[in-house]
């Protein structure tokens, strides 16, 4: 990412930046770069844990897949979110409302009505964690390709 994006400080300030490249310069975001770069670390280290744990519970695959996408989203750096809400926005209200949602959701009680709570808020705040979904798609794909085949 730094041999990327680091000759980015020598650019004129009439040179048209990417949000990503804004976002990394102004605050050291990496965003998808960063996350590919790193091993996809909110894929491996949250988002597929969470997905076995309660697939193993006994939870259906959407609530396994929300919880995920939760776990995910708590720990990433998603430019989109940070692009559409601000910097100060994703590290305080967002992360709280990720937070709060997480200790509210029991995805074995197939209640969804924090999620449909926090998808309003996102909708008010104009807020879409597109870059969390990219990587709950590949924690899905990890999942279904390291499954035993008797499993799937």
């Amino acid at each position: 990412v730094s041999k990327e994006l680091g000759p980015l400080s020598e650019k004129n300030s009439s040179d048209k930046l990417t949000n990503c490249e804004r976002l990394f310069l102004m605050h050291g975001i990496t965003g998808a770069r960063g996350e590919a770069e790193r091993g996809f670390p909110s894929v491996i280290d949250c988002g597929l844990p969470a997905l076995k744990r309660l697939y193993a519970m006994g939870a259906s695959a959407n609530s396994s897949h929300v919880a995920a996408l939760l776990a995910i989203m708590a720990s990433s750096e998603d430019s989109n979110v940070i692009h559409r809400g601000g910097y100060d926005f994703w590290q305080n209200e967002y992360k709280q409302m990720i937070k709060d949602t997480i200790e509210r959701f029991d995805p074995l009680s197939e209640d969804f009505r924090p999620i449909e709570e926090l998808e309003k808020k996102f909708i008010k705040s104009r807020i879409s964690p597109g870059g969390a979904a990219d990587l709950l798609s590949c924690t899905i794909f990890l999942h279904m390709v390291t499954k035993p085949a008797c499993q799937q």
